[in-house]
């Protein structure tokens, strides 16, 4: 072997995560060809040895050194000299430093490679590119061997763009992920297999520390999971792009967010089904978003919000008239970015058309169903939005706002809308020891 790839697995690696599996392609292109000569090589250094070996025989036969053994071997009479015998071993060590020397020399450039750990899959190209992969996105995993007796398992798919069409836009074509080449392939298949069956176990508990208030949800374990710390005024601004890269079929926008126990937003995703077209191709997706704030002010109730367009779709997408006629009356349930009404006392803004919704324990909720179509993609959307108040719990008033945004194509929500509500019943909140009062001296 030339690469070491659980050496090259291990510098992609996040903390707590193990190797579960590796290996890499076995093409019969540069890598092939250096091993050949790594055989060829070797073969020579050892008829090199040999030969100073028979060599060496001869020379004590001609000597009258060992004649008796000059006649069982049946050493012609030669006439060598001793510089003949280092000849041939200076030849056998040339032919083996060669032989070494070509190892740390030559570079396989079709070498790939992959793994598969207790968390991802990895696929690591030949230019050190890393592509990770999560339970969400892995299909059902296919073995399909080659002539010369390898294997590939493919497992997932993506969108791969295939030039320019006279109208402009972009011809797409679905493209098959997976390992290629393997020779090994069978026990590749039977790892990828076991590792599914780890992630269809019941739902694991995910927990958020990062704000005041603790909280715990449990999602699918055959959904890919990513979190990160995004300011709450920039909150809005990520849940429409990843709607909007949804509908215009970039869905890996979100693809190398990492998964901790702090965050105040939690992607989950999990692919449905994929669909080809004459001049295009689409991935669908199921997409929960989780999106967590915090406020400490005292609250005047609720205000019902009229549904409006927003301008943040100016900032995200390269043609945003199509997208906010989309948009037009399926506003959001609320904004992050601007909760509070400026009435005095504040009221909290909530969509006019959500309805109430109470579904998490010791928290205040309203539910919102929408529709967006869009160049001929049409999806729907459901919203929970949910807030725990409290104004004797610390030194000043707290409230924690929760917003669940769950969507699909519109032919897949039928038969998964239920999907948010079994994330939403499974949170459950750690409500902290009140702050007691100083005792007045």
């Amino acid at each position: 072997m030339i690469f070491d790839t659980k050496a090259i697995i291990e510098g992609h690696l996040r903390s707590g995560e193990t190797i579960k599996w590796s290996d890499h392609p076995n093409r019969k292109r540069p890598g092939m060809l250096v091993e050949k000569f790594f055989t060829f090589f070797e073969t020579l250094g050892k008829l090199s040895f040999l030969v100073a070996i028979y060599v060496s025989y001869a020379y004590l036969s001609v000597t009258e050194v060992l004649p008796e053994i000059s006649q069982r071997l049946l050493i012609p009479q030669l006439r060598p000299d001793i510089g003949d015998i280092f000849y041939f071993l200076i030849g056998g060590i040339t032919f083996y430093l060669l032989r070494y020397l070509i190892t740390y020399t030559f570079e396989d450039e079709s070498m790939e490679v992959y793994a598969i750990t207790n968390d991802r899959i990895l696929i690591v190209d030949e230019n050190g590119v890393l592509s990770s992969y999560g339970p969400g996105e892995i299909m059902r995993p296919t073995i399909r061997t080659n002539r010369d007796g390898t294997g590939n398992i493919v497992f997932t798919e993506r969108i791969q763009q295939l030039g320019a069409l006279d109208s402009g836009d972009q011809r797409e074509e679905k493209k098959w992920i997976g390992f290629y080449d393997l020779i090994e392939y069978k026990a590749a298949h039977k790892s990828l297999l076991d590792w599914l069956s780890e992630h269809k176990a019941p739902p694991e508990k995910i927990v958020n520390k990062a704000l005041t208030v603790n909280f715990e949800l449990k999602p699918y374990r055959d959904w890919t999971a990513q979190s990160q710390i995004v300011e709450t005024a920039h909150l809005d601004n990520v849940l429409y792009s990843l709607l909007a890269s949804e509908i215009y079929g970039d869905n890996r926008f979100a693809k190398e967010m990492l998964l901790t126990d702090k965050w105040n937003l939690l992607v989950l995703m999990k692919q449905a089904s994929s669909g080809a077209g004459q001049d295009d191709a689409r991935l669908s997706y199921f997409t929960i978003v989780v999106e967590c704030a915090e406020s400490f002010k005292s609250i005047g109730g609720v205000k019902r919000i009229k549904e409006r367009e927003n301008t943040y779709f100016n900032q995200i997408l390269g043609d945003p008239s199509q997208l906010m006629r989309a948009i037009g009356k399926s506003a959001h349930i609320c904004q992050l970015g601007s909760l509070f009404s400026k009435d005095a006392p504040p009221k909290i803004q909530i969509n006019d058309r959500a309805k109430k919704n109470d579904m998490i324990k010791g928290m205040t909720g309203h539910e919102l169903v929408g529709n967006i179509n869009i160049m001929g993609n049409a999806f729907k959307y459901r919203q929970i939005y949910a807030y725990y108040a409290q104004s004797g719990l610390f030194e000043e008033p707290y409230i924690l706002h929760l917003r669940f945004t769950f969507w699909c194509e519109e032919k897949l929500y039928k038969d998964n809308q239920n999907k948010i509500i079994d994330l939403v019943k499974s949170v459950k909140l750690e409500i902290p020891e009140p702050v007691e009062e100083k005792a007045e001296e």
